[in-house]
């Protein structure tokens, strides 16, 4: 398949884009989970705002840079999770070359600089890619049925970004903890 985007996201063949990509039903649910998610993490904008201001708050830019991927595209990641799911469990692959397989076939070409990066163990996430997949899919058994087994990692797709929301919180607790 052809690359569709630019590097700056902006569209080389909107013909393509549009009669490939862009559905009224698909268009119509993601301008619903974009309103949802506005909704629901508009607090978290207004404090990502004050906390970037705050000099007595240091956070690394990779750190708010991995929370405002997770906010935004973490569902992306259920189709990346299912298809090695499906190699690994059913297949016997290794994770690493049921990654390679979805890299070369191209079957999820804006998840690719995320699968690349990964098979390179370039760390750029809380977790990797594998660890991840370690934790909340690798327990799911061959013997589920598909459908049953993408719901439960869309799920945990959900869990994931959950945990690293809370990650800050530990990591105080931790500092805390030290000080004592």
């Amino acid at each position: 398949m052809d690359n569709v985007f630019f590097v700056q996201g902006l569209y080389m063949d909107w013909d393509q884009y549009h009669s490939n990509y862009s559905t009224y039903e698909s268009d119509l649910a993601y301008v619903k989970f974009c309103e949802e998610l506005a909704h629901k993490t508009k607090w978290f904008q207004d404090y990502l705002v004050l906390i970037a201001v705050e000099d007595k708050i240091t956070m690394g830019q990779e750190y708010i840079w991995s929370m405002r991927f997770d906010c935004c595209n973490y569902k992306d990641f259920d189709g990346v999770y299912f298809e090695v799911w499906k190699r690994v469990a059913k297949q016997k692959m290794e994770f690493t070359d049921a990654l390679s397989e979805l890299y070369r076939e191209d079957m999820f070409p804006l998840r690719n600089v995320d699968i690349k990066d990964e098979l390179r163990s370039t760390r750029g996430r809380f977790r990797s890619m594998k660890e991840n997949y370690d934790l909340y899919v690798a327990c799911i058994d061959e013997t589920v049925p598909e459908k049953e087994a993408r719901q439960l990692i869309k799920d945990a797709i959900i869990e994931m970004a959950e945990d690293q929301s809370q990650e800050p919180r530990r990591s105080l607790h931790n500092t805390a903890q030290g000080r004592q």
